[in-house]
């Protein structure tokens, strides 16, 4: 979410740490998206090896969240590479 390859972030000059990058502009927007879908919207979040505000070791943890509870129905943290099932298929998670 945070490309480690970005201009930007490569420069230094992003004036907002990773972590609130990640918590007040990627997570709080998608919180919002999916209160504004409904109930039956389900996000999984998988890291990616360049995400710059995550652990740079392969497999990835999961992202630590910490996000309501009400919304953490809908918003699920998933480790890189990870293994869920949706509609009763399985699917292998990968971060590219």
């Amino acid at each position: 979410f945070i490309d480690s390859d970005h201009p930007e972030i490569k420069k230094g000059t992003s004036d907002q740490s990773f972590h609130d990058i990640f918590h007040f502009e990627i997570l709080r927007k998608l919180q919002d998206f999916t209160q504004y879908l409904g109930h039956n919207v389900r996000v999984i979040l998988v890291p990616s090896v360049r995400d710059a505000h995550h652990d740079a070791v392969f497999p990835q943890p999961a992202f630590d969240s910490h996000l309501p509870e009400d919304i953490t129905q809908q918003i699920t943290c998933l480790s890189n590479p990870s293994l869920f099932s949706s509609n009763e298929r399985y699917n292998l998670a990968v971060a590219q």
